[in-house]
């Protein structure tokens, strides 16, 4: 299919130089497609340390394994954002997100970059 890799679709917009809004605007809704924005604009589930010995339950156990899964979803969400991101640059601004481990610090780098 036109437009689509193995790893998904490709954007159907110019990679970032200058016109930073209209390339803000197009990337959300790409990762929207996605859906991989929640990377974006939400942190990452935390997982609460199961207690060892007595003081571990069945009810602690399972929430850490559920706080797990979220927390591993979210990672792969992230790693897609962040390499959907880092693909739809220009290489001149690649050194401006290549560093960063989160999609939200690459959105965020390129903003602060632009605006």
């Amino acid at each position: 299919m036109e437009g689509e890799s193995s790893r998904g679709p490709q954007p159907r917009f110019d990679k970032l130089d200058e016109n930073y809004r209209t390339w803000a605007t197009y990337c959300k809704a790409y990762l929207k497609n996605r859906a991989v924005w929640s990377a974006v604009v939400e942190p990452r589930p935390l997982v609460t340390p199961v207690p060892v010995g007595d003081a571990a339950t069945a009810a602690a156990t399972a929430t850490a394994k559920e706080q797990t899964r979220a927390a591993a979803a979210w990672d792969r969400k992230n790693e897609v954002a962040l390499s959907d991101i880092m693909m739809a640059v220009k290489p001149h601004l690649l050194n401006i997100v290549e560093d960063c481990v989160t999609a939200k610090k690459a959105c965020d780098n390129l903003r602060i970059l632009f605006e």
